[in-house]
């Protein structure tokens, strides 16, 4: 077995995160409080994701990371399940961080995040990558990290770029997925900055992306079990239970290896079949946790009107509203607690499948891992499908529109692309909400970090749209 480190960033991530890992924990019958089992009956944890400490006790594989002590500081789980020198909550830094820039937090600010993370420290004075180092000499066979952010506010986006920067840089060779969650449309005024700025780092490190609309979670929350609006509290609590089902839904196949999927390498590589389509849709059925499925009704959910957890109009949805140059490129599901033979399994994805795109094999992979009764739960069928659609386009297509509303003059005139790739440093100070950018990075790295983001998201744009089509790997293989 292969492990797998887990880093969670930022407020969002910490939250995903400790629900993920309460949850293996769970499923492992491990005591949250202590590290130690339950039942001693029980199967022993899935050592990709725990290390034995040799004092009866398993440890998560994971760090978890924030520039405020908020979201950690009142986490029993945090302070008890994980390695303590692994929980780093923004109190320390090194002496080189001036007075001021050491107030704890962001300050929805991708800037501030991405240039204090160099200077993070925990109690043992170990910097960010002293301490994934460590964590990584833990393992015997490090495959890969994962990676759970938001890319809306300060920490998550900016501390999040910073770290899949250097994990890329460190690691080459180990795979890097993340989880990163795209923000509602009123959470924070900066957001399309933040947003723009850290998707370059997904577009040009991460091996993969699992992108999670928040407020399609939101809408697909409330509307569970088609009982209408919840109380705010609830849907939130439903939102990240969805999340939380996919990430374990994902992972089962490196938690529980077998002949079909041993590793996260290998289902990174079967989904992403060129580095530059790397941006992933994921979907969960069943939503209604009331009703039991066979597999041909959870394949025809995901294409229906609940079933991804993105924009159906922005996905390749046949019989949708979706463009009709929207393709898949690749589609992989895992089913869990599956009983029913190959063959019912095979018949019920032709019957049900995207359209794939033209140069790419038409080919929906379907793995069944083997779970222990632990990891079975209530027993019911689901399935969690990644999509690597043409259709992200759209996405991208979204984030840009919001950053070119933002990015303009105040009296007029220019904006976005035209502002952008013709302005120079010192017109920065015309631009809204620039100044504590500009602070953190300096007035010509501000621009140039801004223009390198802007141009990667509108180029990974491009791509997915000229993915639809039958000649893009010959315009692949010309560059």
């Amino acid at each position: 077995m292969r492990e797998v480190i887990t880093i969670c960033v930022g407020q969002c991530g910490l939250q995903v995160g400790l629900d993920f890992w309460t949850a293996l924990a769970k499923e492992s019958s491990v005591s949250v409080d202590n590290g130690t089992k339950l039942d001693n009956s029980a199967p022993e944890p899935p050592m990709p994701f725990f290390r034995f400490d040799g004092e009866r006790t398993y440890v998560p594989r994971a760090i978890l990371f924030d520039l405020e002590p908020g979201v950690l500081s009142g986490n029993k789980v945090a302070s008890s399940f994980f390695n303590p020198e692994n929980v780093v909550d923004g109190h320390f830094f090194d002496e080189t961080l001036e007075g001021e820039t050491k107030a704890a937090g962001a300050g929805n600010n991708w800037a501030q995040g991405y240039t204090k993370a160099p200077h993070v420290r925990n109690k043992r004075e170990e910097s960010v990558m002293d301490i994934v180092q460590r964590e990584k000499d833990l393992a015997e066979d490090l495959d890969g990290f994962i990676v759970m952010h938001s890319v809306a506010g300060g920490t998550g986006s900016g501390m999040g770029s910073w770290l899949i920067e250097q994990l890329r840089a460190s690691y080459p060779k180990h795979t890097i997925q993340t989880v990163s969650v795209l923000p509602n449309e009123s959470d924070v005024v900066t957001q399309p900055y933040n947003t723009t700025l850290a998707l370059r780092r997904l577009i040009e490190h991460a091996d993969a992306t699992l992108v999670i609309d928040n407020q399609r979670i939101q809408q697909l929350a409330a509307r569970r079990h088609d009982e209408g609006p919840r109380d705010p509290k609830e849907v939130h609590k439903i939102a990240n239970e969805i999340i939380t089902r996919v990430m374990l839904g994902w992972t089962s196949p490196v938690r529980f290896p077998s002949t079909q999927c041993a590793s996260l390498t290998e289902l990174v590589s079967t989904l992403v079949v060129s580095p530059r389509l790397n941006l992933l849709a994921p979907a969960y059925a069943p939503l209604n946790a009331g009703r039991k499925d066979n597999v041909v009704t959870l394949m025809k959910e995901f294409w229906g009107p609940h079933g991804h957890l993105m924009p159906n109009s922005q996905l390749a949805l046949p019989g949708g509203e979706s463009s009709s140059s929207d393709r898949a490129v690749s589609a992989v599901t895992v089913l869990q607690n599956c009983r029913q033979t190959y063959d019912e399994i095979r018949m019920a994805v032709r019957a049900s499948g995207p359209s794939f795109a033209p140069w790419t094999v038409p080919m929906w992979s379907v793995i069944t891992p083997t779970l222990p009764a632990m990891a079975k739960r209530d027993g019911k069928m689901t399935a969690v499908t990644l999509t690597c659609s043409t259709g992200m386009a759209g996405v991208l297509d979204s984030v840009r529109k919001a950053f070119d509303q933002m990015w303009r003059r105040p009296k007029g005139g220019a904006r976005g692309e035209e502002l952008i790739t013709t302005m120079d440093a010192e017109e920065l100070k015309d631009i809204p909400f620039m100044g504590t950018y500009k602070e953190a990075l300096g007035d010509a790295e501000c621009l140039e970090q801004f223009r390198d983001a802007y141009l990667a998201v509108q180029a990974a744009a491009e791509e997915y749209r000229q993915a639809a089509f039958n000649s893009y790997m010959e315009d692949l293989g010309a560059m």
